[in-house]
């Protein structure tokens, strides 16, 4: 299968989410963005090879880490998934019901490509269809980020059905932008502890806060200087 040759750009999302920054920021940040769509996440050096590390440091936090420390923009890979789980339903539905020429026909009368794309819209919410599908065999397909997909990423396991409601009274872009803060949003706190129920996080729009990542936690935290934690390295049995 080729690769997608393109993703989806939002100019008022971009406009938004890009105020305050230079020209020579923003530039650097679509270089970015089309960097990680060709190649995928990125190490840190790359990064600042690909747009000099100077600018890298003032974009950096358009980015999240994954679990193997590589960086990656949220929104882009959000529009990539669904861009895939829409073109894949598509290329399922022309696998499956382009034979509706030979035996859509019923009581005589021979069902046309019009008749079977005139489908009721209300009968068919949250299904992607519209290439020639009968009764029945529309495909189930969400569309992303589904509550599962949200609920799973912001890992707070509490209130789930509250969530649900509040996830259900959003707007689809209000969905995505909410997916695509809650890295920021876990990343900036002190402590999970301190993490608010998802109904809570969703039901007070707080996708729209400014997030600061939480400072890294120095290898000697548990210890008043590093002069102490010198000290317990060198007298540790293992000597390591």
């Amino acid at each position: 299968m080729a690769k997608d040759p393109a993703f989806l750009f939002y100019p008022n999302d971009w406009l938004g989410g890009t105020i305050g920054m230079s020209f020579e920021e923003k530039g650097a940040y679509m270089e970015l963005l089309m960097a990680q769509f060709n190649r995928g996440h990125m190490t840190s050096h790359m990064c600042g090879q690909i747009v000099g590390q100077k600018l890298w440091e003032t974009i950096k936090n358009k980015f999240v880490q994954d679990e193997d420390g590589l960086y990656y923009n949220v929104r882009l890979e959000l529009e990539k998934t669904k861009r895939q789980q829409f073109t894949a339903s598509r290329r399922n539905n022309l696998t499956g019901q382009n034979q509706y020429t030979k035996a859509g026909h019923k009581g005589g009368h021979m069902t046309t490509h019009m008749e079977n794309e005139n489908v009721n819209e209300n009968s068919n919410k949250d299904k992607i269809g519209g290439m020639g599908e009968r009764e029945g065999n529309a495909i189930d397909a969400e569309i992303s980020p589904t509550f599962e997909e949200l609920w799973n990423l912001y890992d707070h396991k509490v209130g789930k059905e509250a969530a649900k409601k509040a996830y259900k009274r959003l707007r689809q872009h209000d969905r995505e932008a909410a997916y695509a803060k809650i890295p920021a949003y876990l990343q900036s706190l002190s402590d999970r502890k301190f993490q608010a129920h998802l109904s809570t996080w969703l039901n007070g729009r707080r996708w729209e806060d400014e997030y600061q990542e939480k400072p890294k936690k120095s290898k000697y935290e548990l210890f008043s200087t590093p002069e102490e934690y010198a000290r317990f390295l060198a007298v540790r049995p293992d000597g390591a």
